[in-house]
């Protein structure tokens, strides 16, 4: 059991790094894979989830080729993990745009439930659309309940607006994002726990499965 532990919490940890092959182009992919992930829980995004789940899974798939290229274990097949890489990175592209575009038009219609669950994905630049967001819940204010990163934009704003000294507003400032990062850090601590489960309880059946055999064998041939 601790032995299969071990090599869990190995393999986690190696999946929270990059190949460096090719790793200007790689980095963007992977990096973005957990954003493009989260699409799945914009309801107004369903249509695209089953794309989704076949992107994500060849993303997968393609950083383990990547680390296999990189450790010299299929190193021939550089060019295949570079083609492949071209191919996501098209992908990576057309979510991005389709997220962005889906925004706008959320932010056109009022649809508040679209424009909240698209923020939390983190595929919007929230820097660059920060008055849209702002003169968005102007319209809308006392409609809805901000949450998630849609309140921090309104929160920021707000203090910015609110405070008198840049130096008191710098200092709120900082410490509003720090309760956003504990926040932040939380969640991705509690998904990476959850991965280690799931991956340790399909070894452990892996191995129920490989002993059954064993012990089918064993008892046929007596």
């Amino acid at each position: 059991m601790k032995a299969i532990i071990l090599f869990l919490t190995i393999i986690a940890g190696v999946y929270a790094a990059n190949p460096h092959v090719y790793a200007a182009l790689g980095d963007g992919i992977y990096n973005n894979a957990n954003k493009i992930a989260k699409l799945k829980n914009v309801k107004s995004y369903a249509a695209f989830a089953p794309k989704v789940d076949t992107y994500i899974k060849k993303v997968k798939e393609t950083k383990e080729l990547g680390f296999a290229v990189e450790s010299g274990e299929k190193k021939d097949q550089a060019k295949t993990y570079l083609k492949r890489l071209r191919t996501l990175a098209k992908q990576n592209d057309f979510f991005v745009r389709s997220a962005n575009s889906l925004f706008e038009s959320s932010l056109k219609k009022g649809d508040y439930k679209s424009v909240m669950e698209l923020l939390d994905t983190g595929i919007i630049d929230t820097k660059r659309n920060r008055n849209k967001i702002v003169s968005f819940w102007e319209e809308h204010k006392g409609q809805f309940e901000p949450k998630g990163e849609f309140k921090r934009v309104i929160q920021e704003s707000e203090l910015r607006k609110n405070t008198k000294s840049s130096a008191e507003y710098y200092r709120k400032l900082k410490k509003l994002r720090e309760q956003e990062k504990i926040r932040r850090l939380r969640e991705k601590d509690k998904r990476r726990q959850e991965q280690l489960q799931k991956k340790l309880e399909e070894e452990l059946k892996r191995k129920k499965r490989q002993i059954e055999e064993e012990q089918k064998k064993e008892l046929g041939e007596k």
